[in-house]
């Protein structure tokens, strides 16, 4: 009996040792915890993307459609302050990633303050289809394009709000340069950008 009575008790755990198990536990746990809180801020702080990047990829898509522009009657130069179509070489998923010819439209919708960017190739050109847009870049408080050229031979250059102009009856087939500026709204406070983006193969 003395011997099964001891057995027993070799076989248990002492209130003592339950205790310090607990401790440990609940140090392990925090620590874990800690640990992790530490790690999500640092997630959020590297994946948070910066108003300038994300300007700076825009900015870059809208120079490569206006250094690849050509000459499309079916879908020629036009724009306004708010809103911007051009034929240009692009890629399109249907044709395996390889450049082909189409159109792109940059638009900006003032309600939901997204800029969106419409891609249409020849056969969408040629079908009057207008795909779904993708959104370009978000939270855009304010938008506006202008256009830079030479109303007449000997004229100064002057900076319009649409293209064509209007009051030209004589003008080439896409301006020398076009303006955007924009205003980006991220973390309480607005970022004012602006970049000239110039038609190389403008007259």
């Amino acid at each position: 009996m003395i011997f099964m009575m001891r057995s027993r008790r070799k076989t248990g755990f002492t209130m003592a040792e339950v205790l310090i198990a607990s401790a440990l536990t609940a140090l392990i746990g925090i620590a874990v915890l800690s640990s992790l809180r530490q790690g999500i801020i640092l997630w959020q702080r590297v994946d948070r993307s910066s108003p300038s990047g994300d300007v700076a990829i825009f900015f870059e898509k809208c120079a490569q459609d206006l250094e690849n522009m050509f000459l499309l009657q079916q879908a020629p130069f036009s724009g306004n302050q708010t809103s911007l179509t051009c034929p240009t070489s692009l890629k399109a998923e249907r044709y395996e990633d390889q450049p082909s010819m189409g159109a792109v439209q940059w638009a900006y919708d003032n309600k939901s303050r997204m800029l969106m960017r419409t891609v249409m190739t020849l056969s969408d050109v040629y079908a009057g289809r207008v795909p779904e847009p993708r959104v370009a870049l978000s939270d855009v408080v304010r938008f506006s394009l202008s256009y830079y050229y030479q109303p007449a031979p000997d004229g100064a250059y002057a900076w319009v709000d649409q293209w064509p102009p209007i009051q030209d009856a004589l003008i080439p087939y896409w301006p020398r340069a076009v303006k955007l500026e924009l205003g980006v709204h991220r973390e309480g406070k607005v970022h004012d950008f602006e970049r000239v983006c110039p038609i190389p193969l403008s007259p």
